[in-house]
């Protein structure tokens, strides 16, 4: 994992030396992977403004993040996409989902031991460029959402960086959702 990252890390820094943004570099006669890697690691490496919160399964809750990373020269948008954790999921944060689909009502329903199905993206993580699109592994993307009662999407929450860690997610943790 560190001889990766010094790799992306090398690369990058030899594109930008050569005068190259990180979003522009092409494989070139080298690996495919390694050009995903460094366009993933510049989109992840510049500050990002989330744009927006789509739920796409309620339950277990998967959504898609979209967001907008601010690079030197021009901003590029992107989504990733996974699971919701239930740890510090509230009624508040049940309901900015369910309101962002035109449902009024949400039940919360915790503790769902879901497994991902075999050759499936069922957990997995997505993240999806206008270019590419790369399966990362990784169980949640968000945790701890803390939500107005007044609002109307996950966006409007606050809630740790994407694909943060919390000792208190696991296989078990998942949240559903009811709307109606």
């Amino acid at each position: 994992m560190q001889a990766t990252f010094i790799a992306i890390v090398f690369f990058a820094t030899y594109g930008l030396i050569m005068g190259n943004s990180l979003y522009d570099l092409e494989p070139q006669g080298r690996d495919v992977g390694l050009a995903t890697c460094e366009k993933i690691y510049g989109l992840m490496a510049y500050p990002r403004i989330i744009k927006n919160i789509t739920v796409l399964r309620t339950s277990p809750l998967r959504v898609r993040v979209h967001l907008l990373a601010q690079g030197p020269s021009k901003s590029i948008p992107f989504s990733v996409e996974g699971m919701v954790c239930q740890v510090g999921f509230d009624q508040n944060a049940a309901s900015a989902a369910c309101r962002s689909q035109n449902f009024h009502n949400a039940v919360m329903v915790t503790d769902i031991a879901w497994h991902e199905p075999p050759a499936s993206y069922g957990q997995q993580c997505i993240m999806d460029t206008e270019s590419y699109k790369s399966v990362i592994p990784c169980e949640y993307i968000l945790h701890q959402l803390s939500c107005p009662p007044s609002a109307t999407n996950l966006a409007d929450c606050r809630f740790p960086p994407l694909f943060s860690q919390s000792t208190g997610c696991n296989a078990y943790t998942h949240v559903g959702l009811i709307c109606t």
